[in-house]
């Protein structure tokens, strides 16, 4: 629709009609601007709106198509792209890149609504903050997109990304497992917040809980088989000191782990800071056989030892350089 003209403007050189004539151009006012407001929306609209004839199918990611050129589409602005004969059939994207000159436009969708092919478009610009389609917080229409966050959530209350969550709960749960937790991995790398036990001698400062936790006590410091103090790690033994800036790791490596006896009778007296060695309780072996004077026979207590006039003697066995059970090997790893 034209701007509707003014009426003639009111002059002094026409003394006579100046108040008729000011009082209609004054009147005339209100509907000018409002004809040059709708001019001013339409000449937008044809900047911001195009159409398409590209088949495209209603969908999330990234959609291609020709429009019209000359239109003032930026690189990352928001637009909507709706199917002409079935409005309900949309997407809403943000412009990946549009080129002025051929038409050439294309669009990455994150949320949809409606379904099909179609091949007649309407394309505008929009803002998903205002589209009620976009999110429905009474659970009306299921989410057809990737929630996309900018960074971490600062408010108790704000939305949290996957990373930030899984980031968050891997550090609590971590954090909750107090520092000389022992842990058998199955791995040859110590998972994270834990370090091997392999009797290394670390900086006090680098494992700070560990020591709080695990130390040996100055008391036992000079005595102790591990988690005591010293001044020189290269030489640990020599140079115990309770003051001392490193830390001496346990080493279970090749041990099986004993249960501290704690006031039990068994293994009683033994220090929580000690290795015990290897041995055999004692015992006897008994056995029934008839001794052979002449050694012509064979006992019926032991297979195949000759007994002859003797009454004891050794016979073989499963040997080797240690007693041990079946077993596999694991990784010892400490909580730091």
């Amino acid at each position: 629709m034209p701007i509707r003209p003014l009426p003639p403007v009111p002059t002094r050189d026409d003394p006579i009609n100046f108040a008729l004539k000011g009082d209609a151009f004054l009147a005339a006012l209100p509907g000018f601007v409002d004809d040059a407001n709708a001019l001013e929306q339409s000449l937008q609209m044809m900047a911001t709106m195009g159409l398409s004839t590209t088949p495209l199918t209603v969908g999330v990611g990234s959609k291609t198509l020709t429009t019209d050129p000359g239109k003032a589409w930026a690189a990352g602005a928001w637009v909507y792209v709706f199917a002409s004969a079935a409005v309900s059939n949309y997407m809403v994207g943000r412009v990946t890149s549009y080129n002025a000159t051929t038409g050439a436009l294309v669009v990455n969708v994150s949320a949809i609504d409606g379904s099909g092919t179609h091949s007649a478009w309407v394309i505008g610009l929009a803002t998903p903050a205002a589209d009620g389609h976009l999110l429905r917080i009474d659970g009306s229409r299921a989410m057809t997109a990737e929630l996309l966050l900018a960074a971490n959530a600062a408010n108790a209350l704000g939305a949290v990304p996957k990373q930030q969550l899984d980031a968050a709960v891997a550090a609590a749960l971590i954090s909750a497992i107090p520092a000389g937790t022992e842990i058998l991995f199955g791995g040859t790398t110590a998972p994270a917040g834990f370090i091997k036990l392999n009797g290394a001698v670390p900086l006090v400062s680098s494992v700070p809980n560990l020591v709080a936790n695990v130390y040996c006590g100055d008391a036992n410091n000079p005595t102790a088989s591990y988690y005591y103090r010293c001044t020189d790690p290269l030489n640990a033994n020599t140079t115990r000191s309770a003051s001392g800036a490193y830390f001496v790791l346990k080493d279970p490596r090749g041990r099986f782990p004993r249960a501290l006896s704690d006031g039990s009778a068994l293994n009683a007296g033994r220090s929580a800071w000690s290795y015990e060695s290897d041995q055999i309780q004692d015992h006897a072996h008994t056995s029934v056989g008839t001794n052979r004077a002449q050694g012509t026979g064979l006992g019926t207590g032991l297979a195949l030892y000759e007994w002859g006039t003797q009454t004891s003697g050794a016979f073989a066995a499963n040997v080797g350089g240690e007693t041990r059970p079946y077993n596999y090997p694991s990784l010892v790893c400490v909580k730091i």
